[in-house]
């Protein structure tokens, strides 16, 4: 099963059927990253960014080498207000060398609002 049919959903607004589709592809196949990560948008998209966190946390234990999945991570602790984790991924950014302006821009940031020191 791909991820074709759960994505088309989320095009059309289906959320309930994309997360179900997403669901039964997990199921099936517990190490796809990209359904981890695909089946947090829905809950992205009703303001819930720390359960979507979660889902990009088990996306990034899949494919803890992925920045675009680090990225991911970053701006939901982000927007979920959860700074530990926030500071805990841009810690993990930094050690990876993530060529990454959104890592830096968070970093930079923090530093200036006192939430982290170099």
């Amino acid at each position: 099963m791909s991820l074709r049919p759960a994505l088309d959903a989320l095009q059309r607004g289906d959320a309930v059927a994309a997360t179900r589709l997403l669901r039964h592809r997990l199921a099936h196949v517990p190490g796809d990253a990209e359904a981890w990560i695909t089946l947090a948008a829905p809950l992205v998209a009703a303001g819930r960014a720390g359960p979507a966190l979660g889902l990009a946390e088990r996306a990034l234990a899949v494919d803890p080498a992925s920045a675009l999945l680090r990225n991911n991570a970053i701006a939901l602790a982000d927007a979920a207000g959860e700074k530990r984790r926030l500071l805990i991924h841009l810690g993990r950014a930094l050690e990876r060398n993530d060529d990454d302006n959104l890592c830096h821009l968070h970093v930079a940031t923090a530093v200036a609002l006192g939430e982290l020191s170099i």
